[in-house]
């Protein structure tokens, strides 16, 4: 290393701590992030500022106006267009001497069976915990360690999962969630600066994995609380069943492996389906599609019979990630004309959340 890529890391390799060897551990180092919102956007750019030379980056997202004000990798001419490929390109131009790869895809059972085993580290930086319980299994599989962050509200939780003989996100939390109970920031909210702090912890816990730094405890689950500054640190140990896990082929939502068919609007027509509305009554009473009805995910392990099993139905909600946990709810229980609206309503209301 000399020359013009010496001068690019400069100033860490002024730290006391931190060798040349260290970063050439970093530039040799192979890292997957799932996800590239509000975590994996800054985890990403901070990964490629650092020297991870070879990143591969997975979201099947594109950009959206809502994104904007707290996924720093894109602009508002941005809006429409694929993530991963925007973010491919912007660390590119960050930083021209890693290669990066993108994947145009949500995280699923066939990509973590591809890629996991090629990486040394993955972070998730996912936003559903069908893909959380994916990347566990998939991890617990291979052998790899995984940098664990999510976010409810003003709580930031993260940990080093999977590392050495430490726990694993099933140890702490071994059964998957009802999806009546399952809540993302699109429906609980979040400030803009909650995710690009938790995404630099993600990058930073990242970089003492890949440089085997004696500071990472592996067995310590953290919990801040960003507006009162309180942290808690509690204490996990790895569970006799936790080497158990194995991917699955479906884990609902995002991760699924092909059961629910995502379509687009003029669908409507072509199928004669029923238009479902799977968001919160607040949401649907302030902008909904003219024809459609109100199911929202929250009440639908209750409210489901309700709904006609001898039309086609098409699901939405604001994003598309609802809509497709709605729809494998209801695949499950006997519906098989299911269908949900790709991408959702947001972009064709782009200010419907402003």
């Amino acid at each position: 290393m000399k020359g013009a890529e010496r001068e690019y890391y400069s100033r860490q390799l002024r730290l006391a701590d931190f060798s040349e060897s260290d970063q050439q551990k970093l530039n040799s180092a192979r890292v997957l992030v799932i996800g590239l919102g509000g975590l994996g956007s800054t985890a990403a750019d901070l990964l490629a500022g650092s020297g991870v030379g070879n990143l591969i980056l997975v979201d099947g997202d594109r950009v959206s106006r809502s994104n904007l004000a707290r996924q720093s990798l894109y602009t508002s001419d941005d809006i429409g267009k694929s993530k991963s490929a925007l973010a491919k390109s912007r660390l590119e131009k960050r930083n021209p001497f890693i290669s990066i790869e993108s994947i145009n895809s949500f995280f699923n059972p066939g990509l973590a069976k591809e890629l996991v085993p090629s990486v040394e580290l993955v972070l998730d930086c996912s936003d559903n915990f069908p893909t959380r319980y994916l990347v566990n299994d998939a991890c617990v599989e291979f052998k790899k360690p995984f940098v664990f962050g999510g976010i409810d509200r003003d709580l930031i939780q993260w940990a080093v999962f999977n590392y050495q003989s430490g726990p694993t996100y099933r140890c702490l939390h071994p059964d998957e969630p009802l999806a009546s109970f399952i809540k993302s920031c699109n429906d609980r909210g979040v400030l803009s600066m909650t995710p690009a702090l938790l995404g630099s912890i993600q990058a930073r816990e990242s970089l003492k994995v890949l440089l085997n730094n004696s500071s990472l405890d592996q067995f310590i689950f953290n919990i801040l609380n960003i507006k009162s500054w309180d942290l808690d640190r509690f204490q996990a140990m790895r569970t006799a069943e936790a080497d158990e896990a194995r991917i699955r082929e479906s884990y609902g939502g995002w991760c699924n492996s092909g059961g629910v068919k995502e379509v687009e609007i003029d669908s409507v027509e072509q199928l004669g389906a029923c238009l479902v509305d799977v968001r919160e009554t607040a949401e649907y009473e302030r902008f909904h599609l003219g024809s459609s009805i109100n199911f929202p995910l929250s009440t639908l392990d209750q409210n489901y019979p309700e709904l006609p099993k001898n039309q086609a139905l098409i699901l939405y909600c604001q994003t598309g990630q609802r809509s497709m946990t709605a729809a494998e709810m209801l695949q499950n229980n006997g519906f098989e004309q299911v269908y949900s609206l790709r991408f959702g309503i947001e972009e064709m209301v782009p200010d419907l959340s402003s």
